[in-house]
Parts: C-alpha cells; structure tokens; sequence
C-alpha cells in the first residue's frame, strides 16, 4: 500500500479492536522522516512507559508499504518505532533491542508462527515472541543490501545485492533449525 504523506492512516487489526494509527508525516531533524502516531485499544490511546507520543522522535518506520500489522492469528501487534510487540491478549508491550545506524531502512516484517521477522536494508530482526528473545544478523553497508523477503516451505528467503561482486543473491533462514544458509 502507498501512503500519501498528507494524510492519516490506520492499521486495524482484523481479529480485535487494536489499530496503529500513523497520524501525520514528519521531518523532525533534517534526513530523519518519520510517521507520527497512536497505538489504540478499543478506541482509546493505549498508553505506555515505552510510548512517549509527545516525544518528537516517537515515530513509526518512514516506508510502511510493506508493514504488516498482526500475526495470523491476530495474538500479535508489531509496532515499528524500534521493534515493540504488543500481546494481544494481554495488552502486554515488549521491546526488543536492536543493533541499527544510519543507511538501514525498513523494508518489510512478516509473521512465521511464533517468530517475527523483520527486514532492514542491512539487518535481519527473528524474534521469538513466546521465548521472548532476539536474533539478529547486521551487514556492513559496503557488504550487501537486502530488496525483500518471502516466506515458503518453511523457509524465508531474503533476497540482497552483493556489493562486492555486483550479484543478486539469496540468504536463506530456516524456521526449523534456526540456521541461515547460503552465506
């Protein structure tokens, strides 16, 4: 979905009344774009320690047209202002701690079972959300820059440009054995 920058949009979740509402596009220090917005629970502001709305920094991942908001079940809500999972059930918020630095834009998250992923141009983000625990790959800029992902046959594939060598190739994470491939 491509947003337009000069109005609000919401992500609303299909099994409860949960929606990130990314509420207005800002600039609020030159080269740092980001969405403004609200986290809702039944159509009023879920308030957290980890939410600080009236922080000018407080915003959502620049590009959203890949953000999905819940896991298949609906159990899950990620919220990309860092990496925030919100459980469903008990309106419980966690948040993970990820390396980054600049040039590691957002590209897309996807849900596999009980594991989110999320997709940087330098980074790959699993977390586990019933162990509650992290796993992370960081790249070099000079080394590779990832384009996307896709989920199949109990794998995700992550497709990259090979700085060095010029090439299109594929990282390979395999949601069994927790083991990345094709490195």
């Amino acid at each position: 979905m491509s947003l337009k920058l000069d109005e609000p949009h919401a992500f609303q979740s299909k099994y409860s009344d949960i929606q990130v509402v990314a509420t207005e596009f800002n600039e609020p220090q030159y080269g740092c774009t980001l969405w403004r917005f609200k986290v809702y629970v039944d159509n009023e502001v879920y308030n957290n320690k980890l939410l600080d709305y009236d922080n000018k920094f407080c915003g959502l991942v620049a590009n959203l047209k890949e953000y999905n908001l819940e896991s298949a079940e609906g159990r899950y809500v990620f919220i990309p202002y860092g990496i925030l999972v919100l459980n469903t059930n008990s309106l419980e918020l966690d948040k993970y701690e990820k390396q980054g630095g600049p040039n590691n834009d957002f590209i897309s998250n996807i849900f596999v079972g009980e594991n989110l992923v999320i997709l940087e141009e330098r980074s790959i983000s699993i977390v586990d959300l019933v162990e509650k625990r992290i796993t992370q790959k960081f790249y070099d800029f000079e080394n590779r820059k990832f384009k996307k992902m896709w989920y199949g046959n109990k794998n995700v594939y992550f497709l990259y440009k090979d700085k060095f060598s010029k090439t299109i190739r594929t990282l390979i994470y395999n949601t069994e054995t927790k083991i990345f491939t094709d490195e």
